[in-house]
């Protein structure tokens, strides 16, 4: 007897849900025995390269999968926070304005990928830096900048 074309969609899903839980349980195992290996390789011979590692594989939560960036921008001398500050991601076509008077800032929808960066505020230091973005992460990145000598 021949499947009804809604029963074969409905079978489809419950598989690919099974699917999925199983690829979870597989990167989930990966990334345990990745962490042993790191945390008894490095964690006491090179501690800043285990500590690098550590923030580079930290993720968000999945459910906020669309928020790509976000930190806050302080003045380094100060330590307050810094509104009219430009997040500028020129491969994405970003110019992100930070207007908040927190100093905090969050970008969305940043392609996969590493791109240069600058973070530009008038009457301070142009900071350059790599983003290094993996798909449904959050980078979390806080800037310190630098007062101009005027």
């Amino acid at each position: 007897m021949m499947q009804k074309p809604l029963e074969i969609r409905n079978q489809n899903k419950i598989l690919k849900k099974k699917e999925d839980a199983l690829i979870k349980k597989l990167d989930d195992i990966f990334n345990l025995r990745l962490n042993k290996v790191m945390s008894s390789t490095f964690e006491k011979s090179d501690p800043e390269l285990f500590a690098a590692y550590k923030l580079a594989s930290k993720k968000e939560n999945p459910g906020n999968r669309k928020l790509a960036m976000k930190g806050m921008i302080l003045n380094k001398e100060t330590g307050e926070c810094l509104k009219g500050v430009h997040i500028i991601i020129p491969e994405q076509k970003i110019d992100h304005l930070c207007r908040g008077k927190k100093g905090g800032y969050q970008i969305k929808n940043i392609e996969t990928g590493i791109f240069p960066m600058r973070v530009e505020a008038k009457n301070f230091k142009t900071q350059m830096v790599t983003l290094i973005h993996n798909e449904g992460e959050t980078v979390e990145m806080d800037f310190f900048m630098e007062p101009t000598l005027n």
